[in-house]
């Protein structure tokens, strides 16, 4: 089915080109005409055959080359859906029109307006038939090129039909013939006072508007019109007796009419107007629910990003006496969520979230959701900075507050960026970059909590986007080094392969913390490079030291959760082994929990799949994730690290020592290897050899070294 979504003034075309512009922002397969209709049915299906009836849709790219119909323009034109896609509408050119007609309309949408006028085509069976058409071209958001054109029509035959016979028969055959038209058609004289005369009224909808001729005598348009309505008529009228053509957008008892004017001309001189009015109430209705569907968010109904620019701008143009604020709400961790319990179980959290925020700010503002996790809130009242703290932190302990889900109870936090309006505020987009700076640093610092914009930050995020560059230069430039912290089997006290850490002494910076541009590598992507120019360095040293007659034993390598997840993940780690004749046994990669976790079956599978190779495969960080037994069982692993956070306090904490001794009884129970890392005293490494830990890595053994250094320990 089809939806009609013609356009009758020019007001509303520009309108609709706004919402196309909107629902184009949700279009991923470029086929916009689709997912409106989509969209549309899915949500209005209670009007979508009426409103189809009267509507043609058509999409081309910016050739003019055909990509999409509705059944309406193949009903039409008489010709099959494969007959017009990948065909240009020059295949219906009735030979009515002149090449300027034509050059005309393409130099309007090329610029990228709206063009609208009347059509006519040639059906495939050599019949005419007439369409009121709107062109919209549609713009890249990002190129702000013109991407495509929807062609918006409706059916005018009848009314083109009905004109000509109004010039060419007698009035007793005319009034015959346009009784029986669904429509409505009249004719105005002027009489020879100037004043405007109805001398006919018929149609189909006269009958259910209640119109005849006799409810014009001795009124004049404002009595009929009223006096504001009226006075647009009386222009729109005078304009049809000089020669031109204008339409009418207006209403009369409840129902939405649009109408059009035409002079006719006996001899060369104007004698009467006729005008063709047509029913668009359900058009209206539908235009209202599109607009509704273009600026609020499909899930929760909230405004979205369309209507918080909107409004802000406004708010910016309006140079308001009170200052407002602005807040931007990511919630923290919300993709582990999705990726654990399934994308309907966060909706629901989504939704009940909403609720529970647009309840509080109800009175004090107005709240926007602009994607998965993400709410803008513009709060009008507040007295001052300090009032403005509480408000905030009433929000975080809203979020903050468990949240039953079906069986599941759920808790998540909140990062929260503010700013103030100020005066020299110039457009929305600058106040809203503000905010998301706000929130970054607010997402750096920690998460959970708020943080106020202030200039330092716009200077914080230039150097971060220069060390971005620069780390970018370094992986390119080969600039960055492996050091080496090696792993002792405690009950030998020998070396059982080692862990390869990744540095950067940048030119420009100095050291650099490896929190610090790892973080930044994957923030931006690069962790993928990063991750390859590692483990291509790792296993090129350890086969070197093999070569060199050495028993490294193996090279550990930390993996994202980027990287895994990433296609061809499996295929690239082949490659460089294959490059550097590294055998796999003597490989080990370093996975976190949460990296499985944010898609545990591909996960697995992709950890099943390097373990059949002969990599071994240690879960990282274990205890500070998703450590539970049944998760232990499903992954195939070969050893089990222990994060430092439980290891550095177990000889001053017997809690610690006894969660230590659980950990490692849970990985001996599964045949694992047991690895505590952060070992950075004697005593912590006796109560390990006490709890049966089979191998330690730390400070105490050994700090990360250089490969030079390394090898000496070989």
């Amino acid at each position: 089915m089809a939806l009609q979504f013609t356009q009758f003034s020019q007001n509303a075309n520009k309108e609709m080109l706004g919402l196309l512009e909107e629902l184009k922002e949700i279009d991923q397969c470029g086929e916009l005409g689709e997912k409106i209709i989509e969209i549309f049915l899915k949500e209005y299906a209670f009007i979508k055959d009426a409103v189809d009836s009267s509507t043609i849709v058509a999409v081309t790219n910016k050739s003019g080359v055909i990509k999409y119909v509705n059944d309406k323009f193949c009903e039409i034109s008489q010709y099959s859906r494969e007959e017009l896609i990948g065909s240009t509408h020059q295949l219906l050119n009735s030979g009515y029109h002149s090449p300027n007609f034509f050059k005309e309309m393409w130099t309007t949408i090329l610029s990228g307006k709206v063009w609208c006028g009347d059509v006519k085509n040639l059906k495939k069976d050599g019949s005419y038939y007439w369409v009121h058409t709107n062109i919209i071209p549609i713009m890249n958001n990002v190129t702000n090129q013109i991407e495509q054109f929807i062609a918006l029509r409706t059916d005018i035959t009848k009314g083109k039909e009905a004109e000509e016979v109004l010039r060419k028969v007698i009035q007793n055959d005319f009034e015959r013939t346009i009784r029986s038209l669904d429509n409505m058609v009249f004719k105005i004289k002027k009489d020879r006072y100037g004043d405007f005369i109805i001398t006919l009224v018929e149609g189909k909808l006269s009958k259910l508007l209640d119109i005849s001729e006799g409810l014009f005598d001795q009124k004049r348009i404002k009595d009929f019109f009223g006096t504001e309505m009226a006075e647009e008529v009386f222009l729109k009228y005078e304009a049809a007796f000089r020669g031109e053509k204008h339409s009418i957008k207006h209403h009369y008892n409840g129902i939405e009419l649009y109408t059009t004017l035409s002079p006719i001309i006996e001899n060369g001189a104007i004698i009467e107007i006729i005008g063709n009015t047509n029913d668009i109430t359900l058009l209206e209705l539908a235009q209202k629910e599109i607009h509704h569907l273009a600026y609020h968010d499909d899930l929760t109904d909230l405004p979205n990003r369309r209507m918080l620019t909107k409004d802000l701008q406004e708010k910016l143009n309006k140079v308001p006496d009170n200052e407002f604020a602005i807040l931007f709400i990511d919630l923290d961790r919300f993709k582990q969520i999705n990726d654990t319990l399934g994308f309907h179980q966060g909706d629901k959290l989504i939704l009940e979230l909403s609720k529970r925020l647009k309840q509080y700010i109800t009175g004090l503002g107005t709240i926007y959701r602009l994607s998965g996790d993400e709410y803008v809130i513009i709060v009008e009242k507040y007295e001052n900075d300090s009032s403005l703290s509480l408000l905030v932190q009433e929000l975080l302990k809203i979020v903050e507050e468990s949240i039953l889900i079906d069986e599941y109870e759920l808790m998540i936090t909140c990062s929260i960026g503010v700013t103030t309006f100020t005066s020299d505020e110039e457009s929305a987009e600058k106040i809203l970059n503000r905010v998301e700076t706000a929130l970054k640093h607010c997402k750096l610092h920690g998460r959970q909590g708020f943080i106020f914009y202030n200039e330092e930050m716009d200077q914080n995020t230039k150097e971060r986007l220069n060390l971005e560059i620069n780390l970018r230069k370094a992986i390119k430039n080969n600039e960055l080094t492996l050091y080496y912290q090696p792993k002792y089997i405690l009950d030998s006290n020998q070396m059982d392969g080692m862990e390869a850490l990744v540095r950067w002494n940048s030119p420009v910076y100095g050291f650099v913390s490896p929190n610090e541009f790892i973080q930044i590598a994957e923030d931006t992507g690069l962790i993928v490079q990063l991750g390859e120019w590692v483990l291509y360095q790792a296993c090129k040293q350890n086969k070197d030291w093999i070569d060199k007659g050495y028993q490294p034993g193996r090279v550990a390598v930390n993996v994202s959760a980027i990287e895994l997840l990433r296609p061809n993940y499996i295929e690239r780690v082949k490659r460089i082994l294959k490059e550097t004749k590294l055998e796999p046994r003597y490989l080990e990669l370093e996975i976190t929990e949460n990296s499985v976790m944010r898609n545990l079956k591909k996960g697995i599978q992709i950890l099943k799949e390097l373990k059949s190779l002969g990599i071994f495969i240690a879960i990282d960080d274990f205890g500070t994730g998703y450590s539970s037994f049944g998760y232990l069982k499903q992954l195939p692993i070969n050893v089990l690290k222990i994060d430092k956070y439980f290891i550095q306090e177990i000889d001053k904490s017997e809690m610690d020592a006894n969660i230590v001794k659980s950990m490692i009884q849970l990985g001996h129970t599964f045949h694992l290897k047991v690895i505590a890392e952060g070992v950075e005293t004697k005593g912590v490494a006796e109560i390990l050899s006490d709890l049966n830990c089979d191998i330690v890595q730390g400070y105490y053994f050994s700090k990360p070294i250089p490969a030079e250094m390394f090898e000496k320990l070989l």
